[in-house]
């Protein structure tokens, strides 16, 4: 819903649903054990779903002065509620009598634990626009996410408390995402640019987004043809596991992404 006042002034509420569907698969495997060992292989198998949905609003308002566009906007925080499953299988390679033996433990039991709620953090943004008649405009999206007010509804239980206990002391207070964009028209031809960075919520891991787009339209009154790309770096930090073998490894990704839309006005 939307409204405006003395065309200048525009204010507008969302109401959004959200869906999660979460699927893991995690297998450990370990050998190299030492000769006299009879144990000469062990792996384990996880798979986890977890199935989730929730509701969140959205306000939002944008002032015209001029040129000038400042838009201003809060997500309130989601309140998920996730159902988790799980199964597990092992397998390990015993040595008996110069026999290599399989044993396997597949007891094809799947686990269904209690629904709980998650609450995610909410969202402030700040946007500034600049427009240049109808030559083009330059824009600047600053948003900030206070991850560490995300929250399990822990109703007594010590591992969500400790969980708790983790979102308060390993996340971001304010984690910021920026984007700078802009575009330009030559007579039918409309050029863009932009620039965006993200910073991951783990404040002891350094995972970073970071990327250039450019693009091109063409208005040929009753249609438009537009054309993108985008590059973008994803470097990201991760554990191994939450516990026990806690060891970083880091992934540096490059990726490219291109675009094409043709649409038809009537």
């Amino acid at each position: 819903m939307g409204t405006s006042f003395n065309k200048n002034l525009f204010a507008g509420i969302n109401i959004n649903f959200h869906e999660t569907n979460f699927e893991e698969t995690k297998t450990f495997q370990e050998s190299g054990y030492t000769s006299n060992s009879s144990v000469k292989r062990v792996l384990l198998k996880e798979n986890l779903l977890a199935l989730g949905n929730g509701v969140s609003f959205q306000v939002g308002t944008i002032l015209k002065i001029k040129q000038l566009r400042l838009g201003v906007s809060y997500t309130s925080p989601t309140k998920l509620k996730i159902n988790e499953e799980n199964s597990q299988y092992i397998e390990t390679d015993i040595s008996d009598n110069d026999d290599l033996i399989t044993y396997e433990i597949d007891p094809n039991v799947i686990n269904i634990y209690d629904q709980y709620i998650l609450t995610l953090p909410s969202k402030s943004l700040v946007s500034l626009a600049y427009v240049f008649g109808k030559k083009g405009l330059i824009s600047l999206d600053y948003e900030i996410t206070k991850f560490n007010n995300s929250k399990f509804d822990d109703n007594n239980d010590s591992y969500l408390n400790s969980l708790n206990y983790s979102i308060k002391n390993k996340l971001a207070g304010n984690s910021e995402s920026i984007r700078i964009g802009g575009e330009y028209r030559i007579k039918n031809f409309n050029l863009r640019g932009g620039y965006f960075s993200y910073k991951g919520p783990d404040s002891n891991l350094d995972n970073r987004i970071n990327g250039v787009s450019a693009g091109l339209g063409i208005n040929l009154g009753y249609t438009d043809f537009d054309f993108g790309i985008t590059k973008s770096n994803n470097y990201s930090q991760n554990r191994l596991f939450s516990r026990g073998l806690t060891n970083k490894y880091s992934i540096d990704d490059d990726s490219y992404s291109f675009y094409a839309s043709f649409s038809i006005k009537l």
